[in-house]
């Protein structure tokens, strides 16, 4: 059964340490594990933010509307309210 899931851990003495309990796992069985940092995840954040930012620089205040018009209906259309 293919599984894949985000824990959180802790890296101490030379191990990582979930730090929830791991279900769904066979004993002995082999995984792939993807390191990713606080700092990095606050990297990521802040590019996506400055990115987002940059995206509407220089637009009219008419395509800003629009803009934000087309987001409250998709928001409306997927049912997701702010």
């Amino acid at each position: 059964m293919a599984m894949q899931k985000t824990i959180l851990a802790i890296y101490e003495d030379g191990l990582l340490k979930p730090l929830e309990l791991l279900r769904g796992l066979a004993e002995h069985e082999r995984v792939q594990l993807v390191i990713t940092t606080e700092d990095m995840i606050e990297q990521r954040i802040a590019e996506s933010e400055r990115l987002a930012r940059e995206s509407v620089d220089g637009l009219t205040e008419e395509q800003l509307r629009t803009l934000e018009a087309s987001a409250l209906e998709q928001e409306h259309f997927f049912g997701r309210s702010q």
